[in-house]
């Protein structure tokens, strides 16, 4: 439930706007330098251990913003959080892929991926609507336990998940793994496509961190600021169910969206966020 509210939390607290852009920063800086090295480690390690290890490393960080707020803090949260996200992104993609692999039925990867993050992305739907009513009565500190919580049954959920490699098979060297990597992306154009196209996304992505300024820039009140976000959220979850689908139009698409995320974020209207909700379904 902190997800809609914490720039709120932050800018609650005294931090300028400048101030919640360097923690922001702090963020992407550290899931980027940490991408590489938690994908060798996913290739070397078990992904469900690193699955479960991950929400443990966010959760600590949501307990730093809800007992102890500061600028500090705020950081600290962030960098544990961007370690969070970097074990889990690449062990969580490669692990579903290779036991799909394994049952013969890799075809299904996009469309079975693009699904459960849709469904990933209705439960932060949900927490974004029940987080309205729970700051009203509550408080942050209530935000923030309810996060806490949160983060621990999903290290359970991905402690459950199967892990079929052996241990010889995850006994390859850093240096090896890496090497195969860089190969396979310099011999492999459609690869190299590929990485272009996802960091363009990754960096449209990253702007949804500013969603909830933007949405109580719109004149709301703080405590609806999660329905605005939680609109923008059920937009990606409705372009996540379709993942997969209208590759041939990506080009097109991309740019209708970007002119809808500019137009809805220059509006100053909360109607426009409606067309930044637009914008997120397409490009997820």
């Amino acid at each position: 439930m902190l997800y809609p509210v914490y720039a709120v939390l932050f800018a609650g607290h005294g931090l300028s706007a400048a101030e919640i852009s360097s923690l922001f920063v702090i963020w992407s800086v550290t899931s980027l330098a940490l991408e590489v090295p938690s994908g060798l480690w996913a290739d070397v390690f078990s992904r469900r251990r690193l699955l479960a290890i991950a929400p443990i490393l966010a959760g600590c960080g949501y307990t730093l913003w809800t007992f102890f707020p500061s600028y500090t803090s705020f950081a600290l949260g962030f960098v544990l959080w961007g370690a969070a996200t970097a074990l889990r992104s690449g062990t969580l993609q490669a692990l579903v892929y290779e036991e799909l692999a394994r049952a013969g039925a890799s075809d299904s990867y996009a469309r079975l991926t693009g699904r459960s993050e849709a469904v990933g992305t209705t439960a932060v739907m949900v927490a974004s609507g029940l987080a309205a009513p729970v700051l009203a009565a509550g408080g942050y500190l209530a935000v923030g336990v309810a996060s806490v919580a949160v983060t621990l049954l999903t290290a359970v959920a991905g402690w459950s998940f199967p892990e079929s490699r052996t241990a010889s098979e995850r006994g390859e060297s850093y240096a090896k793994v890496l090497r195969e990597g860089v190969r396979e992306v310099r011999r492999a154009p459609p690869v190299r496509g590929a990485l272009v196209l996802v960091l363009v996304l990754m960096g449209a992505g990253s702007l949804d961190e500013y969603v909830p300024l933007l949405a109580e820039s719109t004149g709301v009140e703080a405590s609806a600021v999660p329905l605005l976000v939680l609109l923008v959220t059920a937009g990606t979850a409705l372009g996540g169910w379709f993942a997969g689908a209208g590759t041939r139009w990506a080009a097109p698409a991309l740019a209708v969206a970007a002119g809808c995320l500019a137009a809805g974020a220059a509006s100053g209207r909360p109607a426009g966020m409606v067309l930044v909700a637009a914008a997120y379904g397409v490009f997820q």
